[in-house]
Parts: C-alpha cells; sequence; structure tokens
C-alpha cells in the first residue's frame, strides 16, 4: 500500500493517480480549516503505528512533521519505506528569524497570499503563523540524520537546493510543471 501525504495548502483532490491502491491521509492544513499541527502530529503517529510494509509518501510540510517525529520522539516508522517531496526544510536566515518573530500576536493572523493555482490548493491563503511554525520545527531537524529518499525539483521556488545537499539520499529533478515545489510529476511517476 501507498499513502500519500500531501503538503501545507495542497488540494487532496487535485492529485490524480492511477494506482488503486494509494490512501491519502489529509491533515489540517490540506482542508478549508485552520491548520492544527499538534493534531496533524497525532494522526501522522498513528499512521505508523497501525501500517507496516507501506511505502508513506510525504510531500513538503507533511515530510518535515515526520522527520521531526523520528528526530525528536524517535517515531518507530517500522518496516514502512519513507518517501519525501520537496520537504519544508530551511536554513536559518535573517528572513527566518524576522518571520519567527513578527509572526506573533495580530501579525499571527496576516495572510500569506498562495501562488499555486486555485485548482490545486485548499486555500487562497496561509496565515503568517504557520510558517513560523514551520520555521520552529525546523530548529529541531538535522539534515544529516534525515535518511528518507528525497525528490526536489531544482527550480523549486520554495526551497533552497544548496542547503538540501546535506541529505545523502537526495534527488535532484527538472519537472516541467508550475509550481515546481507540488513535484507532481515525480510523485505520478514513482505512484502510478
Amino acid at each position: 500500500m501507498i499513502i500519500f501525504i500531501p503538503g501545507l495548502n495542497q488540494a487532496p483532490a487535485s492529485f490524480i493517480f492511477s494506482n488503486p491502491n494509494v490512501k491519502f491521509l489529509c491533515l489540517s492544513f490540506n482542508k478549508k480549516m485552520r491548520p492544527n499541527l499538534s493534531n496533524d502530529l497525532k494522526q501522522i503517529r498513528k499512521i505508523f503505528k497501525n501500517n507496516s510494509k507501506s511505502v508513506v509518501i510525504a510531500h513538503s510540510i507533511a515530510a518535515l512533521l515526520i522527520e521531526w517525529l523520528i528526530q525528536n520522539e524517535n517515531l518507530d516508522i517500522r518496516d514502512n519505506k519513507l518517501i519525501y517531496m520537496a520537504p519544508a526544510f530551511y536554513p536559518p536566515t535573517i528572513l527566518a528569524k524576522i518571520v519567527k518573530v513578527s509572526a506573533r500576536g495580530v501579525l499571527s493572523h496576516l495572510p500569506v497570499p498562495s501562488l499555486a493555482p486555485p485548482k490545486s490548493r485548499a486555500r487562497s491563503y496561509v496565515e503568517l503563523s504557520i510558517y513560523r511554525e514551520i520555521l520552529v520545527l525546523n530548529e529541531g531537524i538535522a539534515l544529516s540524520k534525515c535518511t528518507a529518499d528525497v525528490i526536489v525539483d531544482q527550480r523549486d521556488e520554495m526551497l533552497n537546493i544548496k542547503y538540501l545537499k546535506g541529505i545523502s539520499q537526495l534527488e535532484v529533478v527538472r519537472e516541467n510543471q508550475f509550481p515546481h515545489h507540488r513535484c507532481y510529476t515525480s510523485l505520478k511517476r514513482i505512484i502510478d
């Protein structure tokens, strides 16, 4: 069985696969509701507790959440194979520090517009506080400890590919579909 977990603000219905053995795990950030990362972490723990010998493909923030659980809570992935598509791993930068400091209080609700095509997104924006949470989770990640297979597009709009070179199982691909962060061509290649 293949378990696919879409990334932040990705509409699950926009991923069309012909493989009937794909099970979608939709987290709060794939729905129109406000994301709740603590509930999402509970769902991820449960999926690994209840499944073994599956291929788990996690996109963007879903990959970040899984890797954070592995490195910080010793999540037992059992006999599951992990593949991260465009994981939301970000280096500590001045911009990251500014976002973490400013995304509190009233500013935390500031809407950041999505550049993704309307058909592929769950909402038209994501609140700044979610990006702050992503950056805070990144502080608990050591790229050198990541053992999952990682696939990123060399033209990814969201990621720093040079930073990701610290991952031993990194595969850099070139896709011809925007947004490149979605890695849809590679997802179809792996799943179908």
